[in-house]
């Protein structure tokens, strides 16, 4: 990781295969990650948590966790969009937006 010089195991949520008649295979192959909306608008936008206006010592600790989130979640990403697509594999983030729009009815 960039951000402590180690290297760091990385579970992602969801492994699956989908038929897809037009790959060589048969299939695809994809790995899911999971996440609320707002933290991957944050990543996509490359915008960290803004400081609290009004810092108390419980909104600067949240203030700090979520910057810690912001930068992991980006390294985190970045090597496992670079991981699959050396294996041949799709990368995909899925919010709670995504979830509704699919199950809309």
């Amino acid at each position: 990781s960039n951000i402590d010089n180690k290297t760091h195991t990385y579970y992602v949520d969801y492994y699956i295969e989908v038929v897809n008649p037009s790959s060589p295979c048969g299939y695809d192959r994809m790995i899911i990650e999971v996440k609320p909306s707002q933290e991957v608008e944050r990543i996509i936008k490359n915008v960290p948590p803004e400081k609290p206006k009004n810092c108390t010592l419980k909104s600067l600790k949240n203030w700090e966790y979520a910057l810690s989130e912001f930068y992991r979640n980006k390294c985190k990403w970045s090597a496992a969009v670079k991981w699959a697509t050396s294996k041949g594999i799709i990368f995909k983030i899925v919010t709670e937006k995504t979830i509704n729009e699919f199950f809309k009815v």
